[in-house]
């Protein structure tokens, strides 16, 4: 470990440090919003939040009703209790994007990576929330981690890592749905080109469907009970790219969603050009690839889902996850492939 990439270290780790101190301190400064309000009467105080035997509602995030529960029979009512969780869920974060750093050759880049996706400030202040999209996004990343693990080793702890953090994931928030099922598609094709069928795989594969066909049931059930409610109908770029870049920078500017799409397609075409250098079986297990399919699979299942299903494109919050995906995106195809 060179002294360079121990400064960054250091630098990441108090910085890190510090951000979860001002995530405490505003878990328990800052009164509740009507969100965080309705889980707590409507899911927390009563106890019962397992879907079919609960109020039916998309509020119902359901880890985050579930770690509500047990952190307010420990610590009581109070506000910093019942996001304590989240606050908690937040460490994941660091963990493991700092563990992303294996797939980096170039470490500066990967502490720029790191810093754009931690120190987003509206990003993080999720983690600071009673509800279920920071937890979500912890989740993401160190499923991402793992995913990208596995792809690499293909060792059963990686597999299960990946499918642990997959499970909390959809258990935090459903709207991630979409990037795990791209996910599980990814790992399966892999195991299939290159006919890996070991018992730990196929068991670990089959228990993600299991996580993935539960979630589309119970969104199903949300679907047919006209609870998708988020969102709108007036497409991909009005209401999920302007809206999500107004949440992540505080701006209005229509300028942003362009710079999203420009940035997209350049770093697209830089993929592209890796690929072709690379044999089919080396390059789908390459990071930047990974992450390609992981960002335009995510998006092209949210398209698909409103043609098809007439399901509302995701708005703001709900398209939170699209945000540090592209941004591993984005970072994978400035480095060359490790």
């Amino acid at each position: 470990m060179n002294s360079s990439f121990q400064k960054l270290r250091l630098i990441y780790f108090l910085g890190s440090f510090f951000l979860l101190l001002y995530l405490t301190a505003r878990s328990i400064l800052v009164p509740f919003v009507y969100d965080e309000a309705a889980t707590f009467f409507i899911y927390i105080l009563p106890g019962e939040f397992i879907p079919f035997n609960s109020y039916w509602d998309a509020n119902n995030h359901l880890l985050n009703s579930f770690l509500g529960i047990v952190s307010s029979y420990f610590f009581g009512n109070s506000e910093w209790a019942l996001r304590l969780p989240n606050v908690l869920f937040f460490i994941f974060s660091i963990v493991f994007l700092f563990q992303l750093h294996k797939f980096f050759e170039n470490k500066i880049v990967w502490f720029c990576m790191a810093l754009s996706i931690l120190f987003s400030h509206n990003l993080i202040e999720y983690s600071a929330y009673c509800r279920g999209y920071g937890m979500a996004i912890s989740s993401l990343i160190a499923s991402v981690y793992f995913l990208l693990e596995f792809l690499r080793h293909s060792n059963t702890r990686s597999l299960i890592g990946f499918n642990l953090f997959s499970f909390l994931a959809l258990a935090a928030n459903f709207t991630l749905l979409n990037v795990m099922l791209i996910a599980s598609v990814t790992l399966i094709m892999r195991s299939i080109y290159e006919r890996k069928f070991a018992v730990n795989i196929i068991a670990g594969l089959l228990l993600n469907v299991i996580f993935i066909a539960l979630t589309v049931w119970i969104a199903t059930e949300l679907k047919k009970r006209g609870l998708l409610y988020y969102g709108s109908q007036e497409g991909f770029y009005k209401v999920t790219l302007t809206s999500l870049s107004n949440l992540i920078y505080g701006s209005t500017t229509k300028t942003l969603p362009v710079v999203f799409i420009v940035l997209s397609l350049l770093a697209c075409i830089v993929c592209i050009v890796k690929f072709k250098k690379f044999q089919l079986k080396n390059a789908i297990s390459k990071p930047a690839t990974i992450a390609a399919f992981l960002f335009f699979g995510s998006m092209l299942v949210v398209i698909s889902l409103n043609l098809l299903l007439n399901v509302n494109y995701p708005e703001d919050r709900t398209a939170l996850y699209l945000y540090p995906l592209f941004i591993l995106f984005l970072f994978f195809q400035l480095i060359c492939f490790p």
